[in-house]
């Protein structure tokens, strides 16, 4: 790459760029249309200044242990989607998903153009409000009777799920941890609030998810015994509450361990048997990249499937495997062991262990769901993994 002798300084775009990230924060739980046009101007701006300001290389070099591994994972996703007959064109939902994963390099213009701690606070308060309009959203629906709410994101329920889980371990920690008093006060806030919505949202995939991670982040930060009971205490009593008063979450609670019953929890356990059936048949190369369900419809669903509608295999490490064999199951592990142990060996820093225990649930809730077709969540995901990097910078971490 040949770079220009003009240098363009980055001070009057970071302000102005400043405010997109703003709307980003803000758009990212309320107009998927909004936030993912301002990441696109951000983009371009960015893709400019590569060819004129070292500075964009330095960030990639300075990060590649984490985006090689983003490479390698995105690029055998092409690679398979060719080896399906799906061309980067297709409007296949497993494909188009291509078209979003720049978002895995969030972390390169956040990094230009965010150049203070207090800028990053911020948008994690922005981001908050965000998610406290869509607990808002979901407390409407369960008491005009929805049983299934969603957020503003519309789209599956997963999606919706998918919010809360990515975003919950974070707030959490703020909570903890902020050393700025306003922002760990309104972080408790924000906390309290979000769970309650997440609870109400019925998703028990992501329950069960938050039900390790939140308590094992509890945990590593909240030494003091007494504390630690009395805050667990409350919390506990909170579920408690929500699942005994609110018809819906009882009924539902309770079916979490009935595979005997509970159509939903049968059908996944077919589902998870026909995906097993084509990773035998194609274990290495998989059957194509958005071909699960062309050929979980026409050749692989059991006789006793009832939702023969089905599109994914209702886990990501399942549907991976599926279209794109061992390799592309390899990469995707690769891809979130390698945040998570770059997370790990920088757990001094509060914005590590944010990125750690958000990866985490994000992990845990893919066992019961595949989440790539949930594009506004996922650039959540990606959006707050280019501010936990950006923040462990600030925490004086040296890469």
């Amino acid at each position: 790459m040949i770079f220009l002798e003009v240098r363009i300084d980055l001070n009057v775009l970071g302000k102005i760029f400043f405010l997109l990230f703003v709307v980003i924060a803000l758009a990212s739980g309320l107009s998927e249309p909004l936030c993912r046009n301002s990441i696109r101007i951000i983009f371009f701006v960015t893709f400019v200044l590569a060819f004129t300001d070292q500075r964009v290389l330095d960030l990639a070099i300075k990060h590649k242990r984490l985006l090689m591994p983003m490479l390698a994972f995105t690029g055998w996703m092409i690679i398979s989607a060719f080896h399906s007959g799906h061309v980067p064109d297709s409007s296949d939902s497993s494909v188009y998903w291509i078209y979003f994963s720049h978002n895995m390099l969030l972390f390169i213009p956040l990094a230009l153009f965010v150049k203070t701690e207090k800028q990053l606070n911020r948008l994690l308060i922005v981001l908050a409000i965000s998610l406290l309009l869509n607990d808002i959203v979901v407390a409407l629906q369960i008491y005009y009777g929805s049983e299934r709410p969603v957020t503003f994101l519309r789209g599956a329920f997963m999606q919706s799920a998918l919010l809360y889980t990515i975003l919950l371990p974070i707030y959490l920690i703020l909570a903890l941890r902020a050393e700025r008093t306003y922002v760990k006060v309104l972080c408790r806030l924000f906390f309290i609030v979000s769970l309650g919505a997440f609870i109400l949202l019925n998703t028990r995939g992501a329950w069960l998810a938050m039900l390790i991670v939140l308590p094992t982040a509890f945990v590593f930060y909240v030494r003091d015994a007494k504390k630690f009971f009395a805050i667990g205490l409350s919390l506990a009593i909170v579920f408690g509450v929500f699942v005994n008063f609110i018809p819906q979450l009882h009924s539902r609670f309770d079916s979490i361990g009935n595979f005997s019953s509970e159509q939903s929890v049968t059908e996944r356990v077919l589902i998870w048997k026909s995906a097993l059936a084509m990773i035998e048949d194609n274990p290495i190369i998989g059957v194509g990249f958005g071909n699960f369900e062309q050929k979980y419809r026409h050749e692989y669903i059991l006789p006793d499937a009832r939702e023969r509608w089905q599109s994914h295999a209702h886990s990501n490490y399942l549907q991976f495997w599926a279209e794109t064999g061992v390799i592309g199951l390899a990469l995707h592990c690769f891809m979130f062991g390698s945040i998570l142990m770059w997370a790990w060996r920088r757990r001094e820093s509060s914005y590590a262990m944010m990125l750690f225990f958000s990866t985490l649930g994000f992990l845990l809730y893919s066992l019961t769901d595949y989440t790539y077709t949930s594009f506004g969540a996922m650039r959540v995901y990606w959006f707050m993994f280019a501010i936990c990097l950006r923040g462990v910078d600030f925490s004086g971490d040296k890469l």
